[in-house]
């Protein structure tokens, strides 16, 4: 009973997001421990710069570098600010490395 009331704690105390964000999901359902790499994904390339400061916070630098080097997808423009902010290469990211490894021809 009390491990309930403690995920109910943690699910409310999470920081208020953009509702843009989260178009295409129910935020009521989001589990904001299970799901960090999606969140921290989703606010870096859609967000506001007030999103991503609530994300830093409530996860921690080293939390939100961890999670996004897994990522499987984030745009250029994210993986270069991750980059500066971190201070990372762009191999560094796994997301890059499949872009890499799965060239569009027909862009190019």
């Amino acid at each position: 009973m009390e491990t309930k009331n403690n995920d109910q704690a943690l699910k409310n105390k999470h920081p208020k997001l953009s509702q843009h964000l989260f178009w295409d999901i129910d935020t009521d359902q989001l589990d904001w421990e299970k799901n960090a790499g999606f969140l921290i994904g989703r606010t870096l390339d859609y967000g506001l710069k007030s999103d991503w400061k609530a994300i830093m916070e409530f996860y921690g630098k080293e939390k939100v570098k961890e999670e996004l080097v897994q990522l499987r997808t984030l745009n250029a423009t994210s993986i270069s600010y991750a980059c500066i902010l971190f201070d990372l290469q762009p191999q560094d990211f796994r997301c890059y490395r499949l872009i890499q490894s799965n060239p569009n021809y027909w862009n190019s």
